[in-house]
C-alpha cells in the first residue's frame, strides 16, 4: 500500500536550498523549468528540464539552485509497505531519466498537486491512483528496449514541430512530410517512442496549457478553448475531462477559491 506524505511545487524560488537530510521516504521529482544541483549520497548531479528523479528511502539528499539559475519542479513524497512489483521501489540507488514523455508527466504532476491543494472527497484515493500510474509508466520506460538513434531523431523533429504548432490543426501527412517517411511509418515510430499518437500528444500539450490558463488568467473556458484550437467548446470539455478527470469549469474554480 502506498501512502502519500505530500506533494510540492517549487516555483522559481530565489536562494532555494534543501539542506542535507537522510530521507526516510521515497521522493519522485519532475524538473519542469530551469536547472538545479542535487547531491545524493555525496555524489553531485545536475538536474535540468525534462529530468525525472527517483530518490529511494535511505538516501542522503541535498539540493540547491545552480548558481544564478532558478528552477521549477514538482515532487511527491510517499511511503510504501511493499514493492508492488515495481523495480523502482526495490533498488537502493537514485534513478535519473531524461523522459521521452515530458508533457505527460508534467500534466500528471500538475493534477496530482491539485488534488493535494483542493482536498476534495476521495482526493487521497485519486492522487494515489495518479502516482501509481506514473510509477508504472516510468518503470515501463526504464525497462523498454533502447530506441535506435535514427528513430529518436525523427520523433524529436516531430515533437518539436507539434510543440511549435500545437494550437493549429496538424495532419499526419504534414508530419510524415517533415521526416520524408510514409504516414504509417510516422505514426508507428511516434507511438513506439512516446507511447502516444501524434494527435494524443497534441491534445496533452493543449490540455496542459489549458490547465495553466484556467488557473492563472481571467479567460473564459470558451476563450481558452478557441485559443488552443478547439472551436467546438463541447469537444474541448470532452478532451479535458478525459485527460484530467474533471471539467474545465470545475478546474477553474481553484482560481476563484485558491488554497495557498
Amino acid at each position: 500500500m502506498i501512502t502519500i506524505i505530500n506533494t510540492h511545487l517549487d516555483d522559481f524560488i530565489a536562494d532555494w536550498h534543501n539542506p542535507l537530510k537522510y530521507v526516510q521516504y521515497y521522493v519522485f521529482v519532475l524538473i519542469t523549468e530551469g536547472q538545479l544541483q542535487y547531491r545524493l549520497n555525496d555524489k553531485p548531479h545536475l538536474a535540468v528540464k525534462g529530468n525525472l528523479l527517483f530518490i529511494p528511502v535511505g538516501t542522503y539528499r541535498e539540493a540547491f539552485n545552480d548558481g544564478q539559475h532558478l528552477h521549477q519542479k514538482y515532487a511527491v513524497t510517499f511511503t510504501s509497505e511493499t514493492d508492488l512489483g515495481l523495480p523502482l521501489l526495490i533498488q537502493d540507488k537514485p534513478q535519473w531519466m531524461a523522459t521521452r514523455n515530458f508533457e505527460y508527466y508534467k500534466e500528471r504532476f500538475i493534477l496530482l498537486h491539485r488534488q493535494t491543494l483542493e482536498k476534495q472527497a476521495y482526493y487521497d484515493t485519486v492522487r494515489t491512483g495518479i502516482l501509481l500510474e506514473m510509477l508504472g509508466s516510468v518503470s515501463r520506460e526504464i525497462e523498454s528496449q533502447p530506441i535506435p538513434l535514427r528513430k529518436l531523431h525523427y520523433v524529436e523533429v516531430l515533437q518539436q514541430y507539434i510543440l511549435q504548432h500545437y494550437r493549429q490543426a496538424i495532419s499526419l501527412s504534414q508530419l510524415s512530410n517533415l521526416i520524408e517517411r510514409s504516414p504509417n511509418y510516422t505514426l508507428t515510430i511516434f507511438r513506439e517512442v512516446t507511447g502516444k499518437t501524434p494527435l494524443e500528444y497534441q491534445h496533452r500539450l493543449r490540455i496542459t496549457d489549458a490547465m495553466e490558463l484556467l488557473l492563472h488568467t481571467n479567460l473564459t473556458v470558451a476563450a481558452i478553448a478557441e485559443h488552443l484550437g478547439y472551436y467546438d467548446t463541447s469537444y474541448f470539455h470532452k478532451i479535458f475531462r478525459k485527460l484530467t478527470g474533471m471539467s474545465p469549469t470545475s478546474y477553474m474554480q481553484i482560481r476563484n477559491n485558491p488554497i495557498y
